[in-house]
């Protein structure tokens, strides 16, 4: 089967298909997690409860990111949010503190509309997993909105082992 119809084997695949393709698949992601959200609220819960849920259920799968500092995980987490639509505005290292900057893609007001989610509902869901994931590697992470601007600063956690204990002289 060709991977898109009416091309030949060997041929280019047509940008604009693969970009509609590309729209088409990040939609039926955001779409999938909205129905998500609303079956979830449907049985009692909320976004939040929502969020630590699938954040700590997502978060197995940044495992291999165990030891990394919050700069290589908002580089990483940048990938990931560009891949199903968002646009980051922003990733860059605040001496190490790494800052990312996120907005919803403009598709999401009309799946909202369709499956009749509310944006701030939607958005306590969806960002809040990342809070969740960060905090499952280790990392410290403090979220800020505004708007559909997301800002979220991601640092590692100092471990305590134990008390203090003078050195001796």
């Amino acid at each position: 089967m060709d991977p898109q119809p009416g091309t030949s084997p060997g041929a280019q695949p047509d940008p604009a298909a693969l970009e509609q393709q590309l729209l088409i698949a990040r939609a039926n992601l955001r779409g999938y997690l909205m129905l998500f959200l609303r079956y979830a609220e449907e049985r009692g819960e909320g976004p939040d409860d929502l969020a630590r849920y699938l954040g700590d259920r997502v978060a197995k799968t940044w495992e291999p990111l165990r030891h990394c500092s919050g700069w290589e995980f908002a580089q990483a987490l940048a990938q990931m949010v560009t891949a199903g639509g968002d646009r980051v505005v922003t990733v860059r290292d605040e001496g190490g503190i790494a800052r990312l900057e996120l907005e919803p893609p403009p598709t999401d007001d009309d799946l909202l509309a369709r499956f009749g989610i509310d944006r701030n509902r939607w958005h306590a869901f969806y960002y809040g997993q990342f809070e969740r994931i960060a905090a499952r590697l280790g990392l410290r992470c403090v979220h800020q909105r505004e708007g559909n601007l997301h800002r979220f600063y991601f640092a590692r956690i100092a471990r305590r082992t134990g008390g203090h204990r003078p050195i001796p002289v």
